[in-house]
């Protein structure tokens, strides 16, 4: 058990109202334990304190008097000038972060261009296959249009001639002719008919946000030693990572 020290008389201090104990009824608080960091009354040492480091509250307060002037130099020299360099460190780490967020979004902006550029390089190549169909089916209709018109003009013909001759044209001569416009007439209603249309259709796939957020990558977060303060503790500091799909 510590000895009580005896107050320095000449050490003078203001006293505080006095606070009594919660254990003992009446009795005032003028013991502190060091071990337990607790205010205690005289009782209270004789019990569930009496073997611990105590002093009472003057002894106390008077040897942290002593020594606060030399503690309070040691703070001003050592202690603010190590937080100052803590704090000098800390916008440091600041400035290098922002930088290498900066970076890691480059890098997402990169990547995104990259599969920006996939996916237009397939979709030229959808488009590619459309107007070649467009041109291959076009290039047959437009037979069938100069056949169509063709035959328009032997038509016209066959029609003016018949206009024309009618009264000086054998029988035989009219029943040739009729039976040549009659198959030319024919022959343009199948054409009709057998005329098709441009069928070809691009159907879109299943826009997927889980696929699109996969192949985006992921943003996740690196245990490292916290690089600002310099104490040995971890601190969570978010990188980019890209991961391929079939990862």
């Amino acid at each position: 058990m510590a000895e009580k020290e005896s107050q320095d008389p000449s050490e003078t201090h203001a006293q505080e109202h006095p606070l009594m104990c919660k254990i003992h009824a009446l009795m005032p608080i003028e013991v502190t334990c060091e071990d337990c960091e607790e205010f205690i009354c005289s009782d209270c040492v004789k019990e569930s304190h009496k073997d611990h480091n105590w002093q009472t509250i003057q002894t106390a307060a008077a040897n942290r008097r002593r020594g606060l002037k030399r503690s309070l130099t040691l703070i001003e020299e050592n202690g603010i000038q190590r937080i100052d360099r803590k704090a000098k460190r800390a916008s440091e780490v600041m400035k290098e972060n922002e930088k290498r967020c900066e970076t890691e979004v480059f890098r997402l902006q990169k990547h995104f261009d990259a599969i920006v550029e996939k996916l237009d390089i397939i979709r030229k190549r959808h488009e590619a296959t459309l107007k070649d169909k467009l041109e291959s089916k076009n290039a047959e209709i437009n037979k069938i249009r100069s056949s169509m018109e063709r035959k328009k003009n032997d038509i016209f013909q066959l029609v003016e001639s018949i206009r024309e001759n009618t009264s000086t044209m054998t029988d035989i001569s009219l029943i040739k002719i009729h039976r040549e416009l009659t198959k030319l007439l024919s022959s343009e209603v199948a054409d009709i008919v057998g005329d098709s249309l441009y069928f070809l259709r691009h159907e879109g796939g299943v826009i997927d946000d889980a696929i699109l957020a996969s192949m985006m990558g992921t943003c996740f977060c690196a245990e490292l030693e916290d690089p600002c303060m310099g104490m040995n503790y971890d601190n969570k500091t978010c990188l980019l990572k890209k991961k391929t799909m079939n990862k």
